[in-house]
């Protein structure tokens, strides 16, 4: 009785101490239907806290929030960034911004979200992937959500092009802003963080930025790294031609 106890309190151990094999999500062999909302709410109840993040020294930093801060990551994390005029005007604005409030109007052929709850910091966001006849689900928190008006001091810029960009024509200011971003929890295949926002500039241009960083959780994300990094880039892609075809609607 009491080795077994032991043999569980080990074994806990090293799940808990584990820095790259970590959880990984469940498959579900969905083939006629797609994930209804109790498929969601029973994947979100055990979804953790958002992790803290390592590098390859095991120097420990705390990477939440830093999309946010302007802070670029750096060494082996995988950087993605698109910004694309989306629309043009007032009505435009206010639809993305009605897009980017909900996140499940974000959907893609191959992706879903759903956040459970209110839109705050903490709430559970779960994505679901669809691969050939397969999906897996993936856990997220909401670490903030900023909506700004009024003319800012200067522009809001990627931390991805901080460094590129060193000046900005007066028109494409931006005066008001709506960001939304997460960061991965254990139960997700990544570690990493990302952005989407939306920005009405001074000409009238309504922007559609995704920003995101990211390095494998798992030898699978790990062994297809090019593969998980495509996926990226084509949602990226995707959810702004939705955010596009949202404000082309009458």
């Amino acid at each position: 009785m009491h080795l077994r106890e032991n043999r569980d309190s080990s074994e806990m151990q090293v799940l808990q101490g584990a820095k790259f094999v970590d959880w990984l999500p469940p498959w579900l062999p969905i083939f006629l239907r797609d994930l209804t909302d109790e498929d969601f709410l029973r994947c979100a109840k055990n979804t953790g806290n958002v992790l803290d993040y390592e590098d390859k020294l095991q120097t420990r930093w705390n990477c939440c929030g830093k999309l946010r801060a302007g802070v670029s990551c750096k060494g082996y994390y995988c950087v993605h960034h698109t910004k694309t005029v989306v629309g043009h005007g007032a009505s435009a604005w206010k639809k993305a911004k009605l897009a980017l409030s909900s996140l499940e109007d974000l959907k893609t052929s191959f992706s879903k979200a759903k956040v459970c709850g209110p839109l705050e910091p903490g709430t559970p966001v779960l994505i679901s992937f669809r691969i050939l006849f397969l999906r897996t689900v993936v856990a997220n928190r909401l670490l903030y959500v900023d909506d700004s008006e009024g003319q800012f001091s200067k522009p809001v810029v990627s931390p991805c092009l901080q460094n590129k960009v060193s000046r900005y024509e007066e028109s494409m200011k931006p005066i008001q802003r709506m960001a939304v971003g997460w960061g991965t929890t254990r139960r997700h295949l990544l570690r990493g963080e990302e952005l989407v926002a939306i920005e009405l500039r001074k000409n009238g241009q309504v922007t559609f930025e995704i920003s995101s960083f990211s390095v494998a959780s798992h030898p699978l994300t790990f062994l297809l790294t090019p593969f998980t990094q495509a996926l990226q880039r084509k949602f990226a892609k995707d959810a702004t031609d939705t955010v596009k075809q949202i404000i082309s609607q009458p």
